[in-house]
Formats: C-alpha cells, structure tokens, sequence
C-alpha cells in the first residue's frame, strides 16, 4: 500500500564501506531498502541455525521450523548454512530454503543486503543505522516506520514541508 507522510528527522545515518555518512532528509529523492532483519528476529535466526546441527532430531526439526516460519529474513542465513562442512546443516538448510521459497514472493528473497539513497547529487550504498524512521500522517498520526516493513521510499517537496510515498506492505510469513 501507498501511505503519504511527512517525516519527522531530519537525517538518515548510513553506513558505507568508507564510513559513516549523515544525509539531510532535505536532499534525499528516493530510497530503496535492502533486507533489514529486526533485531530479535536475527537472534532467532542465529539460535536456530545452530540447532540444525544438533544432536536431538526435535531440536533440529523444531529448528527448521522456526527457521521457516522466520520466513524471507532468514534466507542470506539459511544460503551461508548450504555450504556447512556439517551435512546434516547443509541439508536441512536448503530443505528450508525450497520451503521458504514456496511461501514467500521471489521479490523479498532477492534483497539486497545494502540500502541504495539517491540525492540529487549522486547515489550512496549503504545500510541506513536506525531500526525505523519517524513521520507523520494526517491518518495514522505520529508513526515509526521500521525498515524492516519498508521496501522503497519517494521523496517530493510540497510548499517547504517534505513529504514521502512509502511502498509500507508488511512481508513475511
């Protein structure tokens, strides 16, 4: 869905590979985030990805479970695991990689891990810091919006004040 705001920060902090940029909103045109993994979901993941290689078939098949119910977020994990000097973990791994595959759309499995900003100046990578962004809207209020919820962002100048169009469909399983 298609939500109109306007934001309430002033700056998206972005780590590069040369360091760490802070972007004036102002100059911001677009934004096309990558895969952000919510921060208990990623310990989630991790936990799960160690007990594939466990010695207990519950815990290995409860594992597989998580993993898949985890959905999109867990696929960059789930393709390092594939290559597991442990058979059984490569197995299970790309067991539920068809698995996820079959739930989730193709768009979310090929997410980039970096955000991409384009200014009117030039094209930053990166990953974008902050865990969400701060508007508001004349229908929701005051919101955060998680990155991990977002996909794209347009910027547009109305009479000073900024506005965005936010592609906000929640994904997952």
């Amino acid at each position: 869905s298609i939500v109109r705001m306007t934001l309430l920060q002033e700056n998206l902090e972005v780590q590069t590979k040369y360091g760490k940029l802070t972007i004036p909103l102002q100059e911001v045109r677009r934004v096309e985030f990558g895969l952000h993994v919510p921060p208990d979901v990623n310990q989630q993941i991790t936990q799960s990805i160690k007990r594939l290689a466990s010695d207990v078939y519950k815990e290995r098949d409860l594992a597989s479970k998580d993993l898949v119910q985890v959905g999109h977020f867990a696929f960059p994990s789930l393709q390092r695991a594939t290559r597991s000097s442990d058979q059984e973990v490569a197995y299970r791994a790309v067991s539920v990689i068809k698995q996820i595959s079959e739930r989730v759309s193709p768009d979310l499995l090929k997410l980039r891990d970096e955000d991409v900003i384009t200014t009117a100046e030039f094209t930053v990578i990166g990953k974008i810091t902050s865990q969400a962004i701060k508007a508001n809207s004349p229908h929701f209020g005051d919101v955060s919006l998680k990155l991990s919820e977002l996909r794209t962002m347009h910027m547009r100048q109305h009479g000073g004040k900024l506005d965005l169009v936010v592609d906000a469909a929640k994904h997952g399983s």
